[in-house]
């Protein structure tokens, strides 16, 4: 079988030095593998699937005040002040679904953050938050929930994700059932902030934010 990033530049109808060049950083990466492992899935209410890893990954960019993906509008000392996690976040939030329900494996995505000469980086910050946040269909969600409570940047993925997944104008229908997975799903978010409080961090931070600018 043809190495993953072949198979996505062959997707994108890409040479590989056209690729190279449309790759800029960690964050693309992901970007590229997520478009390409959801292509031919859909959501419930019929939008292409990695339309919702990509959403994901926009509610974190406006918690925390990316603009136009330029990591300059952003203060990382203070962002580590308040330990509200950067590095590895994008990613995740991109590629949370892709084990879960794609065929694409973890060796595939690590080998090609490795082409591009990201592999250290995918190791630290991308590759545990990437596992713990993959659920096994045989545990219970629960147990899900509280095996990846141990990682921040599974824990802050999983909270964007259940975000997402709660928009209730993006339901095919409101009917009871998807009602009580919300009322769910908003437990579990509760769950995960108890942990770590990230909701009142990023009220500081952005609080701290605007008095610095002062």
């Amino acid at each position: 079988m043809k190495k993953l990033h072949e198979r996505i530049r062959e997707h994108l109808g890409y040479t590989a030095e056209e690729y190279v060049k449309a790759i800029n950083g960690t964050v693309d990466i992901a970007l590229a593998i997520a478009i390409y492992a959801h292509k031919d899935q859909q959501r419930e209410n019929g939008k292409p699937y990695y339309v919702h890893p990509i959403a994901c990954r926009e509610l974190y960019k406006n918690f925390v005040g990316i603009i136009d993906d330029k990591h300059d509008c952003i203060d990382l000392d203070l962002m580590d002040c308040f330990d509200i996690p950067f590095h590895g976040v994008q990613e995740v939030a991109l590629l949370h679904d892709v084990l879960e329900d794609t065929n694409i494996t973890l060796n595939e995505i690590e080998d090609a953050f490795e082409e591009l000469g990201a592999k250290t980086y995918f190791n630290l910050y991308i590759k545990q938050a990437l596992i713990l946040i993959t659920h096994d269909k045989s545990e219970s969600y629960e147990i899900y929930i509280d095996r990846l409570l141990v990682n921040p940047i599974a824990s802050l993925c999983k909270m964007l994700d259940l975000t997402n997944n709660m928009n209730m104008f993006g339901l095919a229908n409101l009917d009871d059932s998807a009602l009580e997975r919300t009322i769910r799903y908003a437990k579990y978010f509760k769950q995960i902030n108890d942990k770590w409080h990230f909701i009142e961090k990023i009220k500081l931070y952005k609080d701290a934010r605007i008095l610095n600018k002062k």
